[in-house]
């Protein structure tokens, strides 16, 4: 259903000859779940889900790409997917899933399951009563 975002993200990457060949396109619920919050696509939602998991400042220092609500096969979803990758490797589709880069499958996986993993933390916390905080850095 996402052909015309994964053609146009390959060329991308073959066109930059990157080191990163590997599309991986998937829908993570919680992380889905994230997306239809209203900080979506807002610097507070990086922050918290930066605050979640320490792992996401050192996979994402720049943070993940959060492109917002499109058809999936539409041609501005696969526009804002390549410009959003020229400055981050992994891709939110509101409402809809993940998209990550890596020189492998599991390299495009690790991405997709820390920022899994973020999403979960930051939804027990929420259930728990908590607001997530970031570690203090010393």
């Amino acid at each position: 259903m996402e052909f015309l975002a994964h053609l146009k993200i390959h060329g991308m990457l073959r066109r930059k000859n990157l080191l990163q060949k590997v599309v991986l396109h998937s829908h993570p619920n919680k992380l889905i779940a994230l997306t239809h919050l209203e900080d979506y696509g807002k610097e507070s939602f990086r922050r918290f889900l930066g605050a979640t998991h320490v792992a996401t400042k050192f996979f994402w220092p720049g943070g993940v790409g959060m492109a917002p609500y499109r058809e999936g096969d539409s041609e501005k979803l696969a526009e804002v997917t390549v410009e959003l990758f020229q400055t981050h490797k992994a891709v939110l589709w509101e409402k809809h899933g993940c998209t990550t880069i890596g020189t492998d499958v599991q390299d495009a996986f690790d991405l997709v399951d820390i920022l899994n993993n973020a999403a979960e933390v930051f939804l027990l916390c929420k259930n728990a009563g908590y607001e997530p905080e970031s570690p203090n850095s010393e």
